[in-house]
């Protein structure tokens, strides 16, 4: 049976939901203890970790495995990009389930096991979407995609581990003003494009491959930022001696920054390629 109790020499808040990566909230902000004998350990975040990253694995092979049975039905084309209505469908359900699920990991944290792992699934599917919709036009920017995230991720961790990178309250605020001002662009330039004297000029942006080459780089630099964040929290849910249960919250907020990190790295080798061909 866990024992929880408030840890005098820790604040009550170490950092706010803006300045750490959103899905480990409830963690950042807990000054829970748990005895020695049912506390987080690393052991259990890595392997809860490889865990979410594995089912977004199973969700990738799951779509490959059923997407000739959904190929039936209306058959859409469109240059080299084409689908089914039955495979749209269900990646649709897929993509609705990845939005979602991340939100109910945040607000209900008990629920971590079941969303974080529809979240991964959901991510799988889509990746495999991606390579079935297209042709295998970009099968093999998938595996690149995969290879440079784990290269980056693993030299994110070495810098933090040798204390050149620390997660102090500046390096936080940089990292979240870098996000939100990407944000902001984006926002900006789809307004722009809803108003008919401006659209021509957001087209121009829009289309050029440099600015969308820069603009998923920026992306990817701040991901990488990002682990380093969640880093500083998995330590600190180890040190502090957090109840086991938040190895869950630890481990998909990790698995989560990881996925967009390949997400973005995927987008950007995509631009490349569509760039040069």
């Amino acid at each position: 049976m866990t024992n929880t109790t408030f840890n005098q020499r820790q604040p009550q808040k170490q950092s706010t939901f803006l300045k750490s990566n959103p899905v480990l909230r409830k963690v950042t902000n807990t000054a829970e203890r748990a005895d020695s004998t049912s506390c987080a350990t690393y052991k259990g975040i890595i392997i809860k970790t490889l865990y979410f990253l594995a089912t977004k694995v199973v969700g990738f092979v799951l779509f490959l495995f059923l997407s000739p049975m959904l190929a039936f039905g209306q058959h859409i084309q469109s240059g080299f990009f084409g689908f089914y209505i039955p495979q749209i469908m269900f990646v649709g359900v897929a993509a609705i389930a990845g939005l979602i699920t991340p939100f109910i990991a945040i607000f209900a944290s008990r629920t971590t096991p079941i969303t974080g792992t529809l979240y991964t699934l959901s991510q799988g599917i889509l990746i495999a979407a991606i390579s079935v919709f297209y042709n295998g036009a970009y099968s093999g920017l998938i595996m690149w995609a995969a290879v440079i995230t784990l290269v980056i991720v693993f030299t994110m961790l070495l810098l933090y581990t040798s204390g050149k990178i620390k997660a102090t309250e500046k390096f936080n605020s940089v990292t979240l003003a870098l996000l939100l001002s990407t944000i902001g662009i984006s926002i900006l330039a789809f307004i722009g494009y809803l108003i008919p004297a401006t659209r021509g000029y957001v087209m121009i942006f829009a289309g050029n491959p440099i600015f969308g080459i820069a603009m998923s780089v920026i992306f990817i630099i701040i991901a990488a930022l990002f682990l380093i964040s969640d880093f500083q929290i998995i330590r600190e849910t180890v040190e502090n001696q957090r109840p086991k249960e938040y190895e869950w919250s630890v481990s998909f907020g990790l698995a989560f920054t990881v996925i967009w990190l390949y997400f973005k790295v995927l987008d950007l080798l995509i631009r490349i390629y569509d760039a040069k061909n």
